[in-house]
């Protein structure tokens, strides 16, 4: 089961049409492109088959002894369903889909690609754009983790304002504690920083038993609140 994060974003309205896809959502892909090659199936089966491929073209004998037996082993990654091959050159045929990406994209699937440049394995989901005059507030969670800073600075550099941004990470009882809310403002010319002060989300509002708070939290903004964090 995946923990989330919840994310809100202050930003000028006009910069909607940058930030959101033709779905109305935001969209990782508009600032860095997932190859679509790399949407193959992810999980430890597939990251022993690699190995396997990667040690019978090399004609690595003992790492391809080692393959066959651990190609009989059940899954170890806790997931079940996972298929059992008999032998290693079965496993290493299964591990030739995903060299190819390996080689071009420097990972072999997705997940890996994910984490590296998006700084979590899935795009943004349960996108909620609130407008606030000439601002907006758009709100998203992720996967694990925020997203990766570098990425969001060259999605503020997509933006015609500064963007201020805040995250908190959920857990199955609602919002950690320990951790808080975080706030970064972006500048539109790669330079962002973090705040001491937040004003989007609200801990008490991040209820587990309330799901629909954790897409945006009204009511504690306004335009202009909004106005004096992005000038």
């Amino acid at each position: 089961m995946l923990n989330w994060t919840m994310n809100s974003m202050a930003v000028s309205a006009a910069d909607l049409n940058v930030l959101l896809n033709a779905e109305g959502n935001l969209d990782f892909n508009l600032v860095i492109p997932n190859p679509a090659g790399l949407d193959i199936t992810e999980g430890g089966l597939r990251r022993r088959s690699l190995k396997t491929a990667e040690a019978r073209r090399c004609g690595d004998a003992g790492a391809l002894a080692q393959a066959a037996e651990n190609a009989r082993l059940p899954a170890t990654n806790g997931f079940r369903g996972e298929e059992r091959y008999e032998t290693a050159d079965d496993l290493a045929d299964l591990g030739e889909e995903s060299l190819p990406n390996a080689e071009r994209y420097g990972w072999p699937s997705w997940y890996c690609w994910a984490s590296e440049n998006w700084g979590t394995i899935l795009n943004a989901c349960d996108t909620c754009v609130e407008r606030y005059g000439r601002y907006a507030v758009v709100s998203f969670r992720t996967a694990w983790s925020e997203p990766d800073h570098v990425m969001l600075s060259d999605l503020a550099y997509m933006c015609s304002m500064p963007v201020w941004y805040e995250y908190a990470y959920e857990d199955f009882d609602g919002i950690q504690d320990f951790d808080g809310i975080h706030a970064i403002r972006f500048d539109n010319d790669g330079i962002y920083e973090e705040q001491p002060s937040c004003f989007l989300l609200d801990a008490e509002a991040l209820d587990h038993e309330h799901p629909e708070r954790l897409r945006a939290v009204g009511g504690l903004y306004d335009e202009q609140t909004i106005a004096l964090h992005l000038q």
